[in-house]
């Protein structure tokens, strides 16, 4: 029995490779018929396409030579009549006739006369004889070229060489008198009474009546029409072509085809402009003139052209849609037949995968209970599957982050893709561990894919390096030498308070300066300049505790105290606090020997309730401020409130002592030329390219004007002056605007007729003494940016040469 097995067995095999061979072929065959009967099928409808192209461009050709054959018929009648009698009076003329026009009947259209005789209006030009010798024997009509001879003429010669000639007609040459060219020729041979050659009767028409003929018919783009003779000599176009006109054309393919037969078509390329046309001609009577009708293959077949590339573009898509087509069913079938195995075959993978995955993977229905745990869960949570399908996802979740859970599947259930969270979960153990989630919705299945992974080391590590971060930010916002904000820190916190600045929430902003802190480190050195800073810091710092405000070192010496919400009055208040604090300090400072000479700081206040900029403005008008805090004497607070109250005066006795150097000066100004002031006064407003400058001393009750340059005036009110304030300081008085300045506004030399606008002035000093007598100024009636402290420097020096100079002169 196992014998007889054996070959069944084997048989049974060769019948089921020969069973799969078959089937194969089968398919094959199957695809291949399919393939062809799409081929036959593309071919047959584009077959049909192609012919019903065919047919229309026949019906276009038919259209196109039927209307250019009718133009023909009806040109050639309207030529005929008009040539016609053309010729008539030729003939009459060439008989002999002593007025061929007196019993000539008029041309159809033709004008004529009382008499009965045609007028000019029937087109002829001039009418002449010429006589054997070519020699103008009588004008009959017009006015015949100014020629002494017509022998050389080609209608001459033509006439004269060939008794059987008749009627000829050409163009005029250029340069014929009268005729300018423009005109057609029409000649007949004279016989004389032997028979012989006597001469010539030559007529010229006027073209127009003729062009009026051609422009009658409706052209299209490189569309031609044109008369041409029997000889070969093209009469007239439309389109005009001056530089064809009068051509012999009898050697061009064009005129061999056209006398072949009294009409017919032929196609070929014009030999005018080179556009390949079809030509339709027709003889006109028995005429030695033809006319030819030529229409633009281009123009003819254009609709024709259009339709056969949109039908040939439609086929070729069509074709390929199909055939591209055909290629993606096929694909799709054997795709899908892959598709089921790989199915099968995946479903087994992922199995495996889901099994072994070091993530967890749940599967959550609506209403957030699990239905499956992968059984990485072992090694995440310490829980087997079974201890976790069938609960509520939010049982292990940290009661904190739930509600961000919550969201988040919320947002996948929205179809916002896949999300992604961070999260506390409890282990067995109680205590808790943190996973990375990623949420996905699957909206066939009603349920939520969820993968975990947990991310515990990692979320230790980003807190200890949030940490760090955080520790090296504030290093990076804070001074190394006094501790406080550094100006990044204090630029940052601007911008942000200046946003947040309004009515109801003023900023104000206290920037301040050591007074002659060089000259500290001069004497001193720089370790000690350090430690007076620290110091300084560290007293500013105690004043603006409490206050919410941002105290920063702004750049070397300079340090700011920025105040939110707080208005200009308590700004000043807290500004005068640190000014005192810094002075009961009392660092010995020798080099400020003005103020005690001990270490002082100068502040500048500003207050904005609005800004724009950043900032900019605040920063702006405190600096401002602190300059005129350093220009008053150092040791003070300035702000615009206290800027707009009267300038301070000294005491009565230091008073009494600077009006006496003011006489002193005086006095010695008067020992001087008083053109030399003056031209002290130019040098100032040249300085600072002013239209006035002027040298003041500023006495008891009134300003005195020594020197003026741009100005008459000679005397103000101190009161009114703004000289009163420039020497309150040492430094020179610079400003702007001084409709901007509160101390000015109301000026009469400001708000009336005058109306200054800028103004700077350098404090005028008695040489050898600290006594101010006036100033040394430049104003200008338009506002002016603030000038650089190159040129302040300048006009101080020039203050301190004009005293000097006066001086020496007593």
């Amino acid at each position: 029995m196992n014998e007889t097995a054996g070959p069944s067995l084997a048989t049974e095999q060769k019948l089921g490779e020969g069973r799969r061979e078959a089937m194969s072929g089968f398919r094959l065959g199957r695809e291949a018929a399919l393939w062809l009967g799409l081929a036959a099928l593309l071919l047959a409808f584009s077959g049909v396409s192609a012919l019903g192209l065919l047919e229309l461009r026949h019906s276009a050709w038919i259209e196109a030579t039927t209307n250019a054959r009718n133009v023909l018929k009806l040109l050639s009648i309207e030529l005929s009549h008009q040539f016609t009698h053309y010729d008539e009076m030729l003939r009459r003329a060439a008989a002999g006739a002593d007025d061929p026009f007196a019993a000539a009947p008029p041309a159809p259209g033709d004008e004529v006369s009382a008499s009965g005789h045609a007028t000019a209006a029937d087109g002829i030009v001039a009418l002449f004889l010429l006589d054997a010798d070519g020699t103008l024997a009588r004008t009959l009509r017009g006015t015949p070229p100014a020629l002494a001879s017509f022998a050389g003429e080609a209608a001459f010669r033509a006439q004269r060489d060939d008794p059987a000639l008749g009627l000829a007609m050409t163009v005029t040459p250029k340069g014929w008198g009268a005729t300018g060219g423009e005109a057609i020729m029409l000649s007949r041979r004279l016989a004389g009474a032997d028979g012989g050659f006597a001469g010539v009767a030559v007529e010229l028409v006027d073209p127009r009546r003729i062009r009026a003929l051609f422009a009658q018919a409706e052209l299209q783009e490189d569309d031609v029409m044109a008369a041409v003779s029997t000889e070969g000599i093209l009469l007239m176009r439309r389109p005009a072509a001056p530089q064809a006109i009068g051509r012999d054309f009898s050697g061009t393919e064009c005129f061999r085809s056209a006398v072949l037969a009294p009409s017919g078509f032929f196609r070929d390329i014009s030999p005018v402009d080179g556009v390949k046309r079809i030509y339709a001609f027709q003889r006109v009577d028995d005429l030695p003139l033809f006319v030819t009708f030529a229409l633009s293959e281009r123009g003819v077949f254009a609709s024709w052209n259009r339709l056969a590339i949109a039908t040939a573009s439609a086929l070729g898509l069509l074709s390929l849609l199909a055939i591209g087509l055909a290629f993606v069913v096929r694909r799709e079938l054997k795709h899908r037949q892959r598709a089921e195995k790989a199915i099968r075959r995946s479903e087994a993978r992922l199995r495996l995968i889901t099994d072994h995955a070091n993530d967890v993977i749940i599967w959550l229905n609506e209403d957030f209970v699990r239905e499956y745990v992968s059984p990485a869960c072992r090694s995440v949570f310490g829980m087997a599957p079974e201890d976790l399908v069938g609960r509520r996802s939010r049982d292990l979740i940290h009661p904190d982050d739930w509600e961000a859970v919550e969201q988040t599947l919320r947002d996948a259930r929205r179809g916002r893709g896949n999300l992604e969270t961070v999260y506390r979960l409890r282990h067995r153990d109680g205590h808790y561990v943190w996973v990375e989630a990623r949420y996905g919705h699957v909206a066939e299945d009603a349920a939520y894919i969820v993968v975990l992974r947990e991310v515990s080391r990692r979320k230790e590590a980003e807190e200890r390096l949030a940490a760090a971060n955080a520790e090296l930010a504030a290093l990076a916002r804070t001074d190394g030498l006094t501790g406080l904000v550094n100006r990044r820190g204090f630029d940052e916190a601007l911008a942000r308070e200046s946003a947040a600045a309004g009515a109801d929430r003023p900023l104000s902003l206290l920037l301040m300066d050591l007074d002659r802190f060089k000259l500290f480190n001069d004497r001193y050195g720089h370790p000690a300049g350090d430690d007076c800073l620290r110091r300084v810091a560290a007293a500013i710092g105690a004043q603006a505790a409490g206050t919410g405000a941002t105290v920063a070192r702004y750049g070397g010496e300079e340090l700011a105290v920025l105040l939110p919400a707080m208005p200009a009055p308590a700004a000043e208040v807290i500004g005068e606090g640190i000014r005192a604090a810094v002075e009961s300090l009392r660092i010995e400072h020798p080099g400020n020997a003005s103020n005690g000479g001990v270490a002082t700081i100068s502040l500048g206040c500003a207050t904005i309730e609005h800004s724009r900029d950043g900032g900019g403005a605040l920063v702006e008008e405190a600096d401002r401020m602190l300059y005129e805090a350093k220009r008053m004497g150092r040791n003070r607070v300035a702000s615009r409130a206290r800027l707009a109250r009267p300038a301070p005066m000294r005491s009565p006795g230091a008073e009494a002592e600077r009006l006496r150097a003011v006489e002193a000066f005086r006095a010695a100004s008067r020992r001087l030329a008083e053109a030399e002031i003056h031209a002290i006064a130019a040098e100032a407003a040249a300085l600072l390219d002013a239209p006035v400058g002027f040298v003041s001393l500023v006495g008891a009750e009134e300003v005195s004007l020594l020197g003026r340059y741009g100005t008459d005036v000679a005397r103000l009110d101190r009161s009114q002056s703004i000289c009163t304030h420039t020497i309150t300081g040492d430094e020179p008085l610079i400003v702007g605007d001084l409709r901007l300045d509160p101390r000015f506004e109301a000026s009469d030399l400001v708000a009336g007729a005058l109306g200054l606008r800028f103004y700077a002035g350098a404090p005028l000093f008695l040489p050898g003494t600290a006594q101010v007598v006036g100033a040394v100024c430049a104003v200008d009636f338009a506002e002016r940016p603030p000038i650089n402290p190159e040129r302040r420097q300048a006009l101080k020096d020039l203050a301190n040469r004009a005293a000097a100079r006066i001086i020496a002169a007593a």
